[in-house]
């Protein structure tokens, strides 16, 4: 079992950091620009590009969700990680 839980530490930070880096990125990258631009689609991308000036109440809702929600939940997984991969006393 202590293979398991140190790969399973090292799993969450390493998820956890990446998470919270690209959450940071989103936000700091809409705020300096005032947009978002999403492309998404199955059959053929499509690209949409959400700006504060345009519509802020869905602009801050894609800033909550694709920035705030990554950075906050990727440093819960990278702290959990962490305190897995610390030495019991």
């Amino acid at each position: 079992m202590p293979i398991f839980k140190a790969g399973l530490g090292v799993s969450l930070t390493f998820i956890g950091v990446i998470a919270a880096i690209l959450g940071l990125v989103v936000i700091v990258s809409s705020w300096r620009t005032g947009a978002i631009m999403l492309s998404y689609g199955a059959s053929g991308p499509a690209a949409e590009t959400v700006s504060h000036a345009t519509d802020p109440d869905r602009f801050w809702k894609l800033v909550a969700a694709l920035g705030f929600a990554p950075l906050i939940l990727g440093a819960l997984a990278a702290r959990w990680g962490l305190s897995i991969l610390k030495p019991a006393p």
